[in-house]
């Protein structure tokens, strides 16, 4: 049982009220109540001094009503956390598997050219050969590789 936010404000708004009414209640002494109605005396906000007559019975049968809800509630709430909990704990044994996982990629055959005028040798690698090794070795780890250049073309 989900409460939606509305109906969770107002289970809230019904304990505090609830809250109230059995503290005013256990205010009294056992032998100015008699009978099932209790007259209750407070002040408004504004300052006014008005009251109201309840049911014990009633009130407590309210109480229990949003004990339970509020319970069933929190029920609720353990059950999605337990289940998110066993969430999180799979993405952590994912992430753990994948940070240890090693791709070995087999690259083309080197070219070797002389580069500017200090006839230095510079290593070159055919970008077409490169990018077909890597997504070989992807495929094969069951990885999906996408690879773009300056202007994005794959």
């Amino acid at each position: 049982m989900t409460l939606t936010n509305e109906q969770i404000q107002a289970l809230q708004e019904q304990a505090e009220c609830i809250c109230g009414i059995l503290e005013n209640i256990a205010g009294y002494e056992p032998g100015d109540i008699d009978g099932d109605d209790v007259e209750l005396r407070f002040e408004t906000e504004d300052g006014f001094d008005t009251g109201c007559n309840v049911s014990i019975v009633e009130q407590c049968q309210k109480s229990a009503d949003v004990i339970r809800s509020l319970l069933a509630e929190r029920e609720a709430d353990k059950a999605l956390i337990a289940e998110q909990d066993a969430r999180l704990i799979e993405y952590a044994r994912i992430a753990t598997e994948n940070a240890v996982r090693t791709l070995t990629v087999k690259l083309p055959k080197t070219f070797w050219y002389e580069h500017d005028d200090l006839s230095r040798d510079v290593a070159v690698l055919e970008k077409r050969l490169v990018k077909k090794a890597l997504h070989e070795a992807c495929a094969a780890a069951g990885i999906t590789l996408k690879v773009g250049g300056e202007d994005g073309a794959n």
